[in-house]
C-alpha cells in the first residue's frame, strides 16, 4: 500500500502541472485558482495543523510569531528580487525559483507527514495519504504558475514540475531514515504558512484580478473550496 501510496503522490502534481501547461493560454484562470488554492492551503490547512501538533511544545503565540516572520521574510526576498529584476532578468528568476522552490520544500515535509503516519499505523497514513494527494494536484498547477509567471521558461516549468513531484516521494522515503518529533513540524508548518499567505494574497491574487472578471473571482473562490473538499477527504 505504501508504494501505491508514494506512486500516487508523484502523479498528482504532475496532473496539475500538465493541465496549466496545456491550458497556459488561460493564464490568469489558472493564476486565480492558484490563489484561492495557497491562500486555502495556508488558513486551513497548515495554519491549523501547526497550532495543533504545536500545543504540546509551542504556544499559540509562538506558532503565529513564525507564521508572521515567515511573511516577513518571504516579503524581502520577494522585494529584492522585484528590485534585482529590473537590472537584469536574473530577478525574474529568483521570484519564480522563490515561489517554484517553496511549493517543492512543502511538498518534501507532506510526503514527511504521510511516512511518519504510515508508520505510526497504516490507516492513519492512508487518511492522511489521501488529504495531500488531493492538495497536490493544486501544489502542480501553482508551482506552473510560480514558473510560468516570471520566468515564462516551459522547459523551466517542466523541471520545477518534476521537482516538486518527486519532494514527496523523497520525504516519504526519507522517514525511513530519522524519526523527527511531531511538534518540531509545527514551527515548519507556521513559516511556511506565512510564505503561502505572502505569496497568495500579494502576488498571486491582486494579478489575478488585474483585468477585472467575474470569472476569475469564481475560480479563486474554486481554489479555496478545492482545498476544502480534500481536508474533508482527508477526514473521512
Amino acid at each position: 500500500m505504501i508504494i501505491l501510496i508514494t506512486l500516487m503522490t508523484f502523479i498528482s502534481p504532475v496532473a496539475g502541472g500538465l493541465l496549466a501547461l496545456r491550458f497556459k493560454s488561460h493564464y490568469r484562470l489558472f493564476m486565480a485558482f492558484s490563489a484561492g488554492a495557497v491562500i486555502g492551503m495556508s488558513l486551513l490547512d497548515m495554519l491549523p495543523q501547526a497550532l495543533g501538533p504545536g500545543r504540546g511544545g509551542y504556544s499559540p503565540e509562538m506558532i503565529t510569531s513564525v507564521v508572521t516572520l515567515g511573511f516577513i521574510v518571504y516579503m524581502l526576498l520577494d522585494r529584492f528580487a522585484l528590485l534585482h529584476k529590473h537590472i537584469n532578468v536574473s530577478g525574474l528568476k529568483v521570484r519564480a525559483w522563490l515561489g517554484a522552490g517553496s511549493f517543492s520544500v512543502h511538498s518534501f515535509f507532506d510526503g514527511v507527514i504521510i511516512g511518519l503516519a504510515y508508520q505510526t499505523t497504516p490507516s492513519m497514513g492512508i487518511i492522511i495519504a489521501t488529504g495531500v494527494i488531493a492538495h497536490n494536484f493544486s501544489d502542480g498547477i501553482n508551482t506552473v504558475i510560480a514558473i510560468s509567471k516570471n520566468n515564462r521558461s516551459t522547459r523551466s516549468a517542466y523541471k520545477w514540475l518534476l521537482a516538486n513531484s518527486i519532494a514527496p516521494v523523497a520525504g516519504i522515503m526519507s522517514t525511513y531514515l530519522f524519526n523527527l518529533p511531531i511538534p518540531a513540524f509545527s514551527l515548519v508548518l507556521a513559516l511556511f504558512c506565512g510564505f503561502f499567505l505572502y505569496m497568495g494574497s500579494s502576488d498571486l491574487l491582486p494579478e489575478s484580478l488585474e483585468v477585472y472578471s467575474r470569472w476569475s473571482i469564481l475560480v479563486t473562490l474554486a481554489g479555496f473550496a478545492t482545498i476544502y473538499l480534500a481536508l474533508q477527504i482527508s477526514a473521512l
